[in-house]
């Protein structure tokens, strides 16, 4: 995505976020945490230019991508610590 916005582009529509799997577990800590392998889907993304807000060509690209994600379990509830959108296909 960073190449569109350098590119003056936008990404409007839905995300859809499937299939959480736990990848690694940790409970014995002081903070528990969970290591999670998701798909993202991007599908129903259109890029549209950011000054003039009409479409732009369509350009290949992943629509379901992996993305690791930490979640820490702390007092107040599940929080996620990180996100790492991975370059390969769901």
């Amino acid at each position: 995505m960073a190449n569109k916005a350098n590119a003056g582009h936008l990404a409007v529509g839905k995300v859809a976020v499937g299939s959480p799997t736990a990848t690694q577990l940790d409970a014995s800590r002081q903070i528990p945490y969970v290591k999670l392998s998701s798909c993202i889907a991007v599908y129903h993304w259109d890029a549209i230019n950011r000054d003039t807000r009409n479409g732009c060509a369509a350009h290949e690209r992943l629509t379901k991508y992996v993305v690791v994600s930490v979640i820490e379990k702390w007092s107040d509830g599940w929080k996620v610590i990180k996100d790492q959108p991975q370059e390969k296909a769901w």
